[in-house]
């Protein structure tokens, strides 16, 4: 079995790595402008109702079960092995089946929409616009876009993690752009702020999928060869991350919820700020090491122990980097928070350090998910994973109540998952690697 080249994969991933970390610098900066354009083409009431209406719409991104990861570790392990037959029947099962769900999805909302008048089930009180004909613009353009989205999974696949998020530069500044020449007509219809945010991720997926048509034949989607026996490989894997991503999705919705119930909206505040603060630091630590992935699952393929064994070192230390990087930001988290906000905020003790806390484990967790999840040996950490989920709520009521820790024991009950889902990323890892050294 070949070994992994490994000058070349590492000139590889820093290469991405470097890339991608400045367009997720720029794409930070992007996103800033964003919003107060919005709230300048829409207005504030609009805008509560768009963002409402557009997040229910966005859910169907979550319901590729799995599809795409499935998709990008069968291609990636085809190409290493040479299998271009099992390449290009990978991909046309995927494009299938996630074609196949947006069109149900699509015709249950336009069903629905003669039967519901959605403007009167959100309480929106919109009189100059129809929301369902917003919603089903706004869900068209999702399901579209959801089916090129599998572009993305295929160029991460073939190590192009820099490419897809240059891509989605080139979708945000159009975005930007569009907004700001929307907002001089003075104008404030939702529906062609939809069409322009549908017409932007239409741009970035399909320069993505013309790309790949281009670069080669066996990756090119096509109809006319779809074999659903080749779907297996895709779905095994592929369901049991979907279980992941709900899990991880309720996980991280419930901790408003439980504060908005057991305290106040007001409590959200500095909670929510927290967390986004933070969250910062672990959107660079991904974009720095999204390409590893894809090098796990190419060694994994040549059996490759020594290369997974210096890579995860070397992610560990840049981890140790990261890691100062937490405790600087927790440093300056008050008066940054002082200049940016231009008003104090009251936080109950302890708050900001757990919610660092919680952000030290969880990037501490993704050294060694990137790995599990590489060679598709995710069957523990799913089930650790609904577990956690499971936990969170009665753990964080518990802790903030009878205990009576307040935010604190929310952001602890959280902590309280990541110990259950982290420990097992590890065990995986290890015993995979133990596993592979005895081969």
């Amino acid at each position: 079995m070949n070994k992994v080249n490994e000058r070349k994969q590492n000139g590889i991933i820093i290469k991405n790595s470097i890339f991608s970390i400045g367009f997720k610098g720029l794409s930070y900066f992007l996103s800033f402008l964003t919003t107060p354009l919005l709230l300048t083409c829409l207005g504030d009431v609009k805008y509560g109702i768009y963002t409402t209406a557009l997040s229910l719409v966005s859910w169907i991104y979550y319901f590729d079960f799995g599809i795409g990861s499935g998709l990008r570790n069968k291609v990636t392990e085809a190409v290493i092995n040479g299998d271009q037959e099992t390449v290009q029947k990978s991909v046309n099962a995927a494009y299938f089946i996630i074609s196949l769900i947006s069109l149900l999805a699509f015709m249950l909302v336009l069903v629905a929409s003669f039967f519901l008048d959605f403007n009167e089930i959100l309480h929106a009180g919109l009189t100059d616009e129809s929301l369902n004909v917003i919603l089903l613009v706004a869900i068209l353009f999702a399901c579209i876009n959801f089916i090129l989205s599998l572009s993305k999974n295929i160029l991460w696949a073939i190590q192009l993690t820099a490419f897809v998020d240059g891509l989605s530069i080139i979708s945000k500044v159009f975005w930007v752009v569009a907004l700001w020449l929307y907002s001089k007509t003075g104008r404030t219809s939702m529906l062609i702020i939809v069409l322009l945010e549908g017409i932007s991720e239409f741009i970035r997926n399909i320069i993505a999928s013309v790309y790949i048509s281009r670069k080669s034949i066996r990756i090119r989607p096509t109809f006319c060869k779809i074999d659903l026996a080749y779907s297996k490989g895709i779905l095994g894997f592929g369901l049991q991350v979907f279980v992941m991503q709900i899990a991880a999705l309720v996980l991280n919705a419930t901790d408003n919820m439980i504060i908005m119930r057991l305290f106040t909206a007001s409590d959200v505040t500095p909670y929510s700020l927290g967390h986004k603060y933070f969250s910062v630091i672990n959107a660079f630590f991904i974009a720095a090491t999204g390409s590893l992935w894809t090098s796990y699952t190419m060694a994994y393929v040549m059996k490759d122990v020594i290369y997974i064994k210096k890579t995860l070192k070397k992610a560990i230390m840049f981890y140790c980097i990261t890691l100062l990087g937490i405790v600087i930001a927790y440093v300056v988290y008050i008066p940054f928070m002082r200049v940016y906000l231009g008003r104090d905020l009251e936080y109950q003790n302890g708050l900001i350090p757990l919610i660092a806390l919680y952000y030290v484990i969880l990037i501490f967790s993704h050294n060694f998910s990137a790995f599990v999840h590489g060679i598709s040996k995710v069957k523990l950490t799913t089930i650790a994973c609904v577990i956690s989920a499971i936990v969170n709520i009665p753990c964080s009521i518990f802790l903030a109540i009878r205990c009576s820790m307040g935010l604190n024991g929310v952001i602890l009950g959280s902590i309280v998952s990541l110990l259950i889902t982290t420990p097992c990323y590890l065990y995986t890892t290890v015993t995979e690697i133990k596993r592979m050294g005895k081969e």
